[in-house]
C-alpha cells in the first residue's frame, strides 16, 4: 500500500509545474528529484534542493557530489545506511545556478513535503542547512541552533538541524567543520538511544 502511494506521489512530483522550477531543464537535466529510501524509516534526512549530481543520478544527496559524499560519510559514522533512512529535499526541483529557493517556490513544494512526512511518519528529521530547518521550525539561526533537538509543532516531529554538507565541504572554516563533526557524534548517540528504545 505504501509503495503504491509513494509511486503515485513520485509520478506527480516528476511532472510538477506548480512553480517555475519544474518548467524547464537545468543544465540539460530534468530538475525534478523525488525523495527516496525506506518508506518505513524512523529518520528522514532533508536538505535544501537538488544539485547537479542529484539531477544526473535522479537521487537526493548522492555522490559524486560534495553533499552526497559527506552525507554518506555521516551515515556511516552514525551506523546507518541509505537503505535504512529516507532522504529528501525541501524543494524537489533544482534551482538554476544552485540558487537558494525563493519563498514562493518553497511554498509551492510544501504539499509534497507534507505528503512525504505523512507517508513515512518519521520520529526524527535531520535537516541540512538553514532552509530545511526553517521549513520545519520557522525562524532558525543555524550557527546557533545546530546540534540541538527542536520540536516541529507543524509536523509534530523532532528535528535535529545540522550545517549543510555542501557548506561544510566547500566554505566552512575549521571551527564550523569541527562543529559539524561534533553534531555528527551527538546524532550518533541520539540514533543509538532511539534504536535501544524500539
Amino acid at each position: 500500500m505504501k509503495l503504491k502511494v509513494y509511486e503515485d506521489l513520485k509520478a506527480e512530483v516528476l511532472s510538477c509545474k506548480k512553480c517555475d522550477l519544474g518548467c524547464k531543464k537545468v543544465d540539460n537535466h530534468d530538475p525534478h528529484v523525488m525523495g527516496q529510501g525506506n518508506l518505513d524509516a524512523s529518520i528522514i534526512f532533508m536538505a535544501e534542493a537538488p544539485g547537479l549530481q542529484e539531477t544526473i543520478h535522479e537521487r537526493p544527496l548522492t555522490p559524486p557530489g560534495t553533499s552526497g559524499r559527506i552525507y554518506e560519510r555521516v551515515l556511516k559514522n552514525i551506523g546507518l545506511s541509505r537503505d535504512e533512512v529516507y532522504t529528501t529535499n525541501t524543494v524537489l526541483c533544482r534551482p538554476e545556478n544552485n540558487n537558494d529557493p525563493m519563498p514562493y517556490q518553497v511554498h509551492s513544494c510544501g504539499d509534497y513535503l507534507v505528503n512525504q512526512f505523512e507517508l513515512i511518519q518519521p520520529k526524527l528529521v535531520v535537516t541540512f542547512g538553514r532552509f530545511a530547518a526553517q521549513a520545519l521550525l520557522g525562524y532558525v539561526k543555524i550557527t546557533k541552533d545546530h546540534g540541538q533537538i527542536r520540536h516541529s509543532k507543524k509536523f509534530n516531529v523532532d528535528v535535529f538541524p545540522m550545517y549543510h554538507p555542501a557548506y561544510v565541504g566547500a566554505y566552512a572554516n575549521a571551527e564550523r567543520r569541527l562543529e559539524f563533526k561534533v553534531d555528527t557524534q551527538i546524532l550518533k548517540k541520539i540514533v543509538k538511544e532511539h534504536k535501544e528504545a524500539v
